[in-house]
């Protein structure tokens, strides 16, 4: 017999939707984030439907690896992944995006659909915890990147006025 998980977090973003898909969208972002990966295989790139990548996961029960494939690509609206394992069923991990004003809110699914057992509370409480950990780290590396971003685009446009010279 088993039963079918699901927990939801999610948290709002100073950035456009498509700048949050493309980050999440490619795994080799994902150790950043996500504190239980140490290793990524997968191409430098957001990954479309049907594309897989290799994780490996350091957790308190040791090195776990897993084959992630994606079911869902919906730029710049959702994206989903499944891995199965032996020990908990099917992971199944859904971002969704949904613009608020200049802002997105970033939604994350967890689900487990085949999962052998009930979580206890401590399990509830690490599952959670870790879930906004890792949306808290999307929100500040992605609202770097676009901070960076806009200093860049800044300094270009200074550059170019500067060297512009009237005729």
């Amino acid at each position: 017999m088993t039963i079918s998980f699901r927990r939801q977090h999610e948290i709002l973003i100073d950035a456009p939707a498509e700048a949050i898909y493309d980050f999440i969208c490619n795994p080799n972002f994902r150790p950043q984030w996500c504190q239980a990966s140490s290793r990524i295989e997968a191409p430098d790139r957001p990954l479309k439907r049907g594309e897989t990548f290799r994780e490996e996961w350091r957790r308190h029960r040791g090195i776990v690896h897993l084959k992630w494939v994606v079911l869902d690509d919906d730029r710049p609206e959702s994206w989903t992944i499944r891995a199965d394992t032996d020990f908990i069923g099917p992971i199944v991990i859904r971002y969704c995006l949904a613009p608020e004003g200049a802002a997105t809110r970033c939604i994350q699914h967890v689900s487990n659909p085949r999962r052998p057992a009930e979580p206890g509370p401590d399990q509830l409480r690490s599952i959670d915890e870790e879930s906004i950990t890792e949306l808290a780290g999307i929100k500040r590396l992605v609202e770097q990147r676009m901070q960076a971003h806009h200093r860049s685009d800044a300094a270009s446009t200074r550059s170019t006025i500067s060297g512009a010279r009237p005729r």
